[in-house]
């Protein structure tokens, strides 16, 4: 059981980290092109 619920929040928790990681780098691109801008 403990397994399986690691199998399950693990690949969440990654591509939850993923996603902010995305966030991020994208406010800091639009930030970056406004100040060129």
């Amino acid at each position: 059981m403990q397994s399986a619920e690691l199998q399950g929040i693990l690949p969440g928790k990654l591509i939850h980290m993923l996603n902010l990681m995305r966030f991020n780098f994208n406010v800091r691109f639009i930030s970056v092109l406004s100040l060129v801008n």
